[in-house]
């Protein structure tokens, strides 16, 4: 199930909260917002651990 910028800004206590935890200035995070949702990367359409020898 997607879940969307938006949502994710919210909860993390709004755009100027979000900007504080991240270190980013308050118009990225609004610029973000109106990017598309995007899926959960699990299941089987997700690539494997990256291991590096």
């Amino acid at each position: 199930m997607p879940i969307s910028i938006d949502t994710i800004i919210a909860r993390l206590g709004g755009p100027d909260a979000t900007a504080r935890l991240t270190g980013v200035g308050t118009e990225a995070i609004r610029n973000g917002g109106r990017l598309r949702p995007f899926r959960p990367a699990t299941g089987p359409s997700s690539p494997g651990p990256q291991v590096f020898r």
